[in-house]
């Protein structure tokens, strides 16, 4: 019985603090504004940044793996225990799984580095679509306000629809049947 009011509740917070929602919403208009146009100068700079960060943590994630196996295999040699044998035959597993990625995506960088330099040119031509149309921006909004157009008609055709009445199967006796 608590959950209804608390619907209720929301909704009430929501129509007393619309011009939150606004603000909110037109800030982060301007902050997307903000970033197209830092993008359209360093996406060349982002892009490879996050590629060779990946790859590089990636790498450092499988060496760590490996300090943390030879930590723990010295552990089991001096100590015998059991659960530092097991340690360092997980982060010796671990080590290999991460070099395996890490020469993986190393691999697709280098051969991939024609198709990423395309891509970046790509992003930057957004940002100049974007910066030449600005408007372009407000065709989400448009499509949702069509689709609650649509299902303010369906919710009052079904309405209509379900203030008919009941149905009734009558069975006509004059097919011969």
């Amino acid at each position: 019985s608590g959950e209804p009011r608390m619907k209720f509740s929301l909704t009430r917070v929501q129509i007393a603090g619309w011009w939150i929602l606004a603000i909110a919403a037109g800030g982060s208009l301007i902050i997307s504004f903000i970033w197209i146009q830092l993008l359209k100068y360093c996406a060349g700079c982002f892009v490879w940044t996050v590629i060779w960060g990946s790859v590089l943590i990636t790498a450092g994630v499988s060496f760590m793996c490996w300090y943390l196996y030879d930590f723990y295999n010295s552990e089991y040699d001096k100590y015998s225990l059991d659960n530092d044998q097991i340690l360092s035959y997980t982060f010796l597993s671990l080590c290999a799984i991460f070099g395996v990625f890490a020469f993986i995506l190393l691999c697709l960088v280098v051969c991939l580095c024609k198709k990423i330099r395309i891509a970046i040119g790509i992003v930057k031509e957004a940002c100049e679509a974007v910066t030449s149309m600005p408007l372009i921006v407000l065709y989400p909004l448009c499509q949702y306000i069509g689709f609650l157009v649509f299902i303010a008609y369906w919710v009052i055709v079904a309405g209509y629809m379900a203030s008919t009445g009941d149905v009734e199967q009558t069975v006509d006796s004059s097919s011969g049947a």
